[in-house]
This record gives C-alpha cells, structure tokens and sequence, in this order.
C-alpha cells in the first residue's frame, strides 16, 4: 500500500478508517506503518481509538504491535489516556513494550494533564516494574529511563 492509498483511505471515513484498522491485523513492516499513517492522516477518535486498544489486547502478537504503533502515530491526539497502555507495558512482545513507552514519552512530553493525568504514581510503578524484568532490552531499559526522568522533573512555571 503506497502513502497517497493510505491517505485516501483515511479521508473515507468511515469506511476507509475500519479497513485500515482491519488492513493492521494482517499486516507486517513498512505496510503497519503506512496503515498507521493513513489513520493519523485523518483522524476518527470515536472509531479508532476503541479499536486500537481492542486490539492491544489481542490474542496475536503482531496485531498488539501493529496497534501499539498505530497509537503511537495518533498519540497527539488522543481523546483520553487509557490505562490499557500501562498494561501493555507489560506485553510478552518487545515490539509492543517497546512502541507504548515512545508513545508514553511522547504523552508526558506533551503533558499528561492534558489527557486528564494528574497522578503519574500508576504510570511510574509499571514502567519500574517493566524495568526490573529479566527480559528488558537495552533499548528498553533506555526508553524506560528516560520516561522516568521526564516524570520525576519538578514542574517549572
């Protein structure tokens, strides 16, 4: 699927939008990516958003993957912040893990406020939890790190 499919699909909504959410179940590489993309490209929260984190529970690996990117390309715009993403923190699959913690950095640097987060406490005690594994990547311990850096600085006015 070229950009420009994705794009038009996204300008179809709705009918464009859930057959880029099904195309995410059954896709693989560069092609979740511009799937992911044609859902940002014209963004439908009461359709994708109630999607994405039904998929994030999915049974398979690659369609939780598939949805913790596609998440990270909507992020800023997500309507609310779902706890499901602290869960998938803790997804056996480091391609998920590894997708909601850019998302989660991404959130914190926008400001967590925004998404009606006030008490980071839920979201510190996943990742510390996530980073005590035996199983965290390098490049996970980074992302990790970094996100409880951005939450543990003191806010400036």
């Amino acid at each position: 699927m070229c950009e420009s499919c994705a794009q038009l699909l996204g300008h179809v909504v709705p009918a464009g939008v859930n057959k880029l959410l099904m195309l995410l179940s059954n896709i693989h590489g560069n092609q979740t990516d511009l799937t992911a993309w044609g859902l940002r490209y014209n963004y439908a929260p009461d359709i994708i958003e109630p999607k994405l984190f039904e998929m994030l529970q999915d049974i398979s690996p690659n369609t939780r993957a598939n949805a913790a990117r596609a998440i990270r390309y909507i992020h800023i715009d997500l309507q609310t912040f779902d706890p499901q993403l602290l869960e998938a923190l803790q997804d056996e699959y480091s391609e998920v893990r590894l997708d909601v913690l850019l998302t989660l950095i991404e959130l914190v640097e926008i400001g967590l406020e925004k998404y009606g987060v006030f008490d980071a406490t839920p979201l510190v005690a996943a990742v510390q939890t996530r980073i005590k594994s035996s199983s965290v990547s390098s490049e996970e311990y980074h992302l990790s790190n970094k996100l409880l850096t951005l939450l543990t600085l003191p806010a400036v006015d």
